[in-house]
């Protein structure tokens, strides 16, 4: 694609499938080097790793449930001590969960507060990280399916 974002590192939680994914693979091709998070899916995180090298971008995946805050400030501090910097923090992970139409409503809000606890995990230290860098981006998305 193109080189819009070189020299630019994103952190992404829940990078490691779905929508998460998409984005790491999208900002890599955009040429930025990726960090991302992921609670549990190894395979698919080692996955994500290889097919980021192959565009020729730095990239680093940490096992980290962010919904706990010392994970969370884990997955900042150790992103930003291996690439330097975060310029841009992506507020992704949550839980996937099928269920029939019906239950909908009780798995929307797990999901929902499984994301709140893991915004407030990452962004004491996202702060930290901006105080030493100056001006910096956070995305959040959240999705139900």
């Amino acid at each position: 694609m193109g080189n819009r974002l070189s020299g630019k590192v994103v952190a992404i939680t829940g990078g490691s499938q779905g929508i998460g994914l998409a984005i790491a693979q999208r900002f890599a091709e955009e040429g930025a080097d990726i960090s991302f998070c992921y609670r549990s899916n190894k395979a698919g995180a080692d996955e994500v790793v290889a097919n980021i090298q192959k565009t020729g971008r730095k990239v680093a995946g940490f096992q980290y449930d962010v919904s706990s805050v010392s994970d969370g400030q884990k997955f900042i501090t150790d992103t930003a001590a291996q690439f330097g910097k975060i310029d841009v923090l992506v507020n992704n992970a949550g839980l996937e969960r099928r269920a029939d139409f019906w239950d909908v409503t009780e798995i929307a809000e797990e999901s929902h507060q499984h994301q709140l606890r893991s915004r407030r995990a990452s962004l004491p230290a996202f702060r930290f990280v901006l105080r030493q860098q100056g001006r910096r981006k956070n995305v959040d998305s959240q999705s139900l399916h």
